[in-house]
């Protein structure tokens, strides 16, 4: 009983995971239980054993992304110099191809275009929003640490969060992701230099 329960819950974790990547391609609208399946390599109504339609799998998916990206971006954040590097990390995720923040920004993104229906809209604009409190905490920080000037923290970080949405737009579709990156790693830059303080703890 217990070794069935194992079996099945690896088997959750497995069709979620792969469902990740085809949500993160396709988005809600695009992505379709047989191509899940098909990465899974079981018969779609084994699918709907464990999830009843695709709405469902979509919410537990995005919960999945969600609770991978915040552990690793938490971390990552840690490790940062100062907040020039932390901003790139929070905006830009590009660096560790695949990595969960960079998975959870693609399908925020993705889905945001797609007019999606109550449910999803209602957790796409929770997670916005914890997206946009960690964008503010690392501007508060900066401020704080005398590195950027004073401004309306919330337009702001309104503003850091379309750059970012605009880079990964960019570069989904981009094959010299290389230059993608560092056209809006500058734009970032620019941005951030336009805040400094004299003697800034940031410069281009």
């Amino acid at each position: 009983m217990i070794m069935r329960k194992i079996n099945k819950d690896a088997k959750k974790e497995i069709i979620l995971r792969k469902a990740t990547q085809v949500f993160v391609r396709y988005g809600y609208k695009g992505a379709s239980m047989e191509e899940i399946a098909k990465k899974v390599k079981i018969g779609k109504s084994t699918i709907y054993e464990y999830f009843k339609d695709k709405k469902e799998l979509l919410i537990y998916t995005l919960k999945n992304i969600e609770r991978e990206a915040y552990i690793s971006i938490r971390k990552r954040l840690r490790r940062a110099q100062n907040p020039k590097e932390k901003f790139e990390m929070l905006l830009l995720p590009c660096r560790k191809r695949g990595n969960g923040w960079e998975k959870l920004l693609k399908i925020i993104t993705k889905l945001s275009v797609e007019k999606p229906e109550k449910e999803i809209k209602q957790f796409l604009h929770r997670v916005y929003e914890r997206w946009i409190n960690l964008i503010e905490t690392i501007y508060s920080e900066a401020v704080k640490n005398g590195i950027l000037i004073s401004v309306d923290k919330r337009n702001l970080s309104l503003a850091f969060a379309g750059l970012s949405q605009g880079f990964i737009t960019d570069i989904s579709s981009a094959r010299n992701k290389e230059k993608i990156f560092n056209k809006w790693k500058n734009a970032l830059s620019t941005l951030l230099y336009a805040l400094r303080k004299k003697n800034p703890g940031i410069s281009n």
